[in-house]
């Protein structure tokens, strides 16, 4: 399909691939079909376009956040990304000496482990705020419930 549109117009050959195939898409879509689809399931994509893409650089299982759902661990950095915001803040520069360092990280160790101590006690965490953990509770439920909805509620 994509040779005889690139024999209609000129500009195909000089796109990427990935762009020429968009372009395709597109274009089929107009002429086919003048409605969005109703479900992934009644978008057909025909055969000469099913193969021309590659396998992606990073497959689903590496980025899917489904594991982190099912067994309720954060979805996102947020707290690898604050440490490293505080560690910034605690630094204070771009260039330090090795001394400046060391004692750094003796501090962060020490309130690692004051941390660790406070949660075995039983003492209660930083909590979320109200919208974030009503947000988690519906992407939780919606999850839960996924068996019983069609891809399209989910999506």
């Amino acid at each position: 399909m994509l040779q005889k549109l690139a024999g209609i117009n000129e500009v195909y050959p000089y796109l990427l691939s990935h762009d020429a195939l968009r372009q395709v898409i597109k274009r089929v879509r107009h002429i086919d079909t003048h409605v969005e689809p109703q479900s992934l399931e009644s978008l057909v994509i025909p055969e000469d376009m099913k193969k021309t893409l590659d396998e992606p650089m990073f497959p689903p299982s590496l980025w899917s956040v489904t594991n982190n759902i099912e067994y309720a661990f954060p979805r996102t950095q947020n707290s690898v990304e604050g440490w490293h915001r505080r560690w910034e803040t605690l630094i204070g520069r771009a260039h330090v000496d090795i001394f400046k360092i060391i004692k750094d990280i003796q501090k962060e160790q020490n309130q690692v482990q004051l941390n660790i101590k406070s949660i075995l006690r039983g003492a209660l965490r930083s909590s979320q705020r109200r919208q974030d953990h009503e947000r988690e509770d519906r992407i939780q439920k919606v999850y839960n419930d996924r068996e019983n909805r069609s891809l399209m509620d989910i999506l």
